[in-house]
């Protein structure tokens, strides 16, 4: 009894990256099955970095 206690502690990091990999995966697929879209990361990067690109791009429009 021990033994499996001790195989279940050390399998303890891999139960939850595996879990939380299911959960994803499943949460991907039930947004494909309804037809809900999914926003693309470069969406949210573009977003953060807008307000740091876009002065720079204005004063170089603006320089030439």
């Amino acid at each position: 009894m021990r033994t499996i206690w001790k195989k279940m502690k050390s399998n303890k990091k891999e139960t939850m990256i595996f879990s939380s990999t299911m959960l994803l995966a499943v949460i991907l697929f039930l947004c494909m099955a309804l037809n809900i879209p999914i926003p693309s990361p470069t969406l949210y990067i573009g977003n953060l970095l807008e307000p740091i690109v876009k002065p720079i791009a204005l004063w170089l429009k603006g320089d030439s």
